[in-house]
């Protein structure tokens, strides 16, 4: 999901009227909304629950490309050859692998 979807969802979660709405602009730079119109206690509440939307969904969902990364990296390491029907293999321990699945993951905690 790109920023401007994110930041579509999080507007309608927050029950915002058209017009509070219409009002906020999202500055990129910043990473914070802004309003010529509207009162900066209701801005800063915005901006606060976005900071919390945006912390609690780092930590639910792992950057996918990283775990990708670590993953292959830690089978590069762990994986070993196995010989079958004159066939050489490359085998990883599927014990080891779901554990290291888990811990990249979060999973199981």
């Amino acid at each position: 999901m790109d920023i401007l979807e994110e930041i579509d969802v999080f507007l309608s979660v927050c029950q915002l009227t058209q017009d509070e709405s219409n009002n906020l602009v999202f500055n990129g730079i910043t990473g914070c909304f802004e309003s010529k119109y509207l009162a900066d206690w209701f801005v800063n509440q915005i901006n606060f629950g976005w900071k919390l939307w945006q912390a609690a969904k780092a930590k639910a969902v792992p950057e996918v490309v990283t775990i990708g990364n670590e993953l292959q990296s830690w089978v590069a390491a762990w994986s070993f050859k196995a010989r079958h029907d004159r066939e050489d293999y490359i085998v990883v321990d599927a014990n080891l692998l779901a554990k290291k699945i888990a811990e990249l993951t979060g999973a199981g905690k």
